[in-house]
């Protein structure tokens, strides 16, 4: 698979986004009628004075800005853009006037067709690929607490000299089980992948309602975070929301689109995202389990190629990746946190 696949998206230039690192840090909404730190942070991060381009009574749209001035602060490559400016970036605007954040640099994988390369292609080199096993707590020695590998619930182990858990949402309880502890922010969530459509869109995009980007085979990914309320998890385990939600999602990003039909949802999967307490990644070895690594963070269709390339670098060859320095797990340990 290579970065010509379709399965990847597009060259740097063409990535839309707000899907990668820099945008952890929460914005806070002014209080109606004080947007003086508004004001402040919009003319710092536009750099051309301090009138908001949108009126700041528009709460979706100021918080749009805000995180968009988060990510300037923080070094991130970030632009806001109007309507008028997305033809110059592969999108034919629809009728829908509003701005959108262009990170360039950012890009998208689909996750199924690469879990399908790296499957078949881990298979072929003679590993094992076990699936269906369940909960694995994983072991670790009492002499020294280095892990020894995991069990699964009906007593089969598997041996190992490095562990990797990456359990989206359940992490924080598997690590809890070695006292390691992690907080766990993650919330009801819903992708919605749309019919094949000629719409004229090669870009991912992010705007205050609707979040989108391209798919294998002419179709579009679509998800957001208004409708997370609206998601039921029932005592079973199983999740549902009420279609018309899937269909006023759908909408929004057809609104988007300058295309005579629009878009029909083909299917959607809920579950939850799995999102640290901090909103920050978390990748690392545990400091005391050696040899036990954890790769707990949202945003997998954009992280996720980058995460597994430091994760093996660490596991290989033992050494700490500094890409990985402010992500690490004993973030979240009484000592870092100055409680002890």
């Amino acid at each position: 698979m290579s970065p010509a696949d379709p399965a990847f998206g597009q060259e740097p230039e063409e990535h839309w986004g707000v899907l990668g690192e820099a945008d952890k840090a929460t914005p806070v909404k002014p209080e109606r009628g004080n947007y003086a730190e508004f004001y402040r942070l919009l003319g710092e991060a536009l750099r051309e004075g301090t009138e908001p381009p949108v009126d700041p009574s528009d709460a979706v749209t100021v918080l749009d800005i805000i995180r968009h001035a988060h990510q300037v602060q923080r070094g991130y490559a970030s632009h806001l853009v109007s309507r008028a400016d997305l033809t110059a970036h592969h999108l034919a605007p629809g009728p829908r006037d509003q701005l959108a954040i262009h990170n360039p640099g950012e890009g998208w994988v689909s996750l199924p067709h690469l879990i399908d390369a790296l499957a078949t292609e881990f298979a072929e080199l003679g590993g094992q690929l076990v699936t269906g096993a369940g909960r694995c707590p994983v072991e670790a020695e009492r002499e020294n607490g280095r892990v020894s590998g995991v069990r699964s619930e009906n007593g089969r182990s598997w041996h190992g000299d490095a562990v990797v858990v990456a359990c989206g949402s359940d992490t924080p309880a598997v690590v809890a089980e070695l006292g390691v502890y992690i907080p766990d922010g993650s919330v009801p969530s819903m992708l919605v992948i749309a019919e094949p459509a000629r719409a004229e869109a090669r870009s991912v995009l992010n705007t205050p309602r609707v979040a989108m980007r391209p798919n294998p085979g002419e179709t579009f990914a679509i998800d957001h975070s208004w409708y997370e309320d609206r998601i039921v998890e029932h005592e079973d385990g199983t999740w549902s929301i009420d279609e018309a939600t899937v269909n006023e999602l759908v909408g929004e990003a057809s609104a988007l689109l300058d295309d005579a039909e629009p878009l029909i949802p083909a299917s959607w999967k809920l579950g939850r995202k799995p999102i640290p307490g901090d909103g920050q990644p978390v990748f690392g070895e545990l400091a005391t389990v050696p040899g036990c690594h954890v790769a707990f963070t949202h945003s997998g269709a954009t992280l996720g190629l980058i995460a597994g390339e430091l994760t093996t670098h660490e596991v290989l060859t033992g050494d700490r990746h500094p890409l990985l320095a402010e992500f690490r797990p004993e973030r979240y340990s009484p000592t870092h946190r100055g409680e002890v």
